[in-house]
């Protein structure tokens, strides 16, 4: 895990430049080839919908399967 997320603004401050300057450091790291985009987080659930695919989910398991390592015990 990486250092917790500061600002462009307060990163900017920390390191003496400006955030315009970040920005474009930014752009022109994102155009070199091999650079990889930052990965897009997936969307957040609210409690409600883990509920309800917890809930579906629960109606899928089948009785008897044996291959499920917790229907074991």
């Amino acid at each position: 895990m990486g250092p917790p997320a500061v600002s462009a603004n307060k990163l900017a401050e920390t390191v003496g430049v400006s955030q315009e300057t970040l920005s474009r450091w930014l752009r022109q790291a994102r155009s070199v080839e091999g650079m990889s985009s930052p990965k897009k987080r997936a969307p957040r659930w609210t409690g409600a919908e883990k509920l309800r695919v917890v809930l579906a989910a629960d109606g899928l398991a089948d009785a008897d399967d044996t291959t499920d390592p917790m229907r074991a015990r």
